[in-house]
């Protein structure tokens, strides 16, 4: 899979928040207590149909309000001196300076669903379907809710530069997403071998062996469990396990953030 021409922005992220608040049908007094509008249609990609992996991540904590109070407090000051309102990207949303596209999750947030591809498809229908799978059909979560919504940040993250691994630990912490495929006894997952073996399958992000603080090892342990293989877990099941590496072009917003760019679009 060859390196993406194109990268995660703010408006594959506003997409995604356009798609949740439509289909949790605001109020418009909802809408305007956190500071945005209601889309009223169905929302309308802005931009590229390209073809790749993806996948839409929501994150919940007190951190997301209280990084929006603060960015509220920073837009009062910043109006009060005459220049709170800039242009982003193409030109056409205008918000205040202060809300900018983020490459990283806001720290102390936990996880309120992830769901996305390995598969390349096609962004204006794969993040209006990840991004209703992740909010509502994540197996782990309650479906979120719209009490929720001020307390959650959304990210995209789309999938590049997929390499086989030479060992377990070929791929560098920070950096690197991986996918673990390997044989195994038990139940499994994904089907059998030929020899009626079953096999197992998982992958975690980029970010999530640097947020968990893992090693390489304990990253591979605990994807062998996300994977569904409850045996014991040796260094000759580490060493049989085909790893492949990938990187991810990641963009975030909170709802607050996200709201400031709709009422100032």
């Amino acid at each position: 899979m060859s390196v993406l021409d194109v990268s995660a922005s703010f408006t594959h992220v506003m997409f995604c928040w356009d798609v949740l608040v439509n289909h949790l049908s605001l109020s418009e007094s909802n809408s305007q207590a956190a500071g945005g509008g209601a889309p009223t249609s169905v929302p309308t990609a802005m931009f590229d149909d390209v073809s790749c992996p993806l996948f839409v991540t929501w994150m919940k904590g007190p951190a997301v309000r209280a990084y929006d109070d603060d960015k509220k407090k920073s837009s009062s000051t910043s109006n009060s001196n005459g220049n709170g309102r800039q242009l982003v990207g193409n030109g056409n949303v205008a918000h205040h300076h202060h809300v900018v596209s983020r490459t990283q999750h806001l720290p102390g947030l936990d996880l309120r669903g992830c769901i996305g591809t390995l598969e390349p498809r096609n962004l204006h229908t794969a993040l209006r379907d990840y991004t209703l799978n992740s909010a509502f059909r994540d197996s782990r979560f309650a479906p979120i809710s719209v009490d929720e919504m001020e307390q959650l940040e959304c990210t995209v993250s789309l999938l590049t530069n997929f390499e086989v691994a030479d060992t377990y630990d070929d791929w560098t912490i920070g950096t690197h997403g991986i996918i673990i495929e390997f044989v195994g006894d038990g139940l499994g997952r994904h089907g059998r071998r030929g020899d009626g073996r079953p096999m197992y399958s998982a992958t975690y992000l980029p970010e999530i062996a640097s947020r968990q603080g893992w090693t390489h090892r304990q990253t591979i342990d605990s994807l062998v469990l996300k994977a569904g293989y409850r045996m014991r877990v040796d260094d000759a099941l580490r060493k049989s396990v085909r790893v492949t590496r990938y990187q991810s072009s990641l963009c975030s917003l909170t709802y607050g953030e996200y709201a400031a760019l709709k009422a100032n679009s």
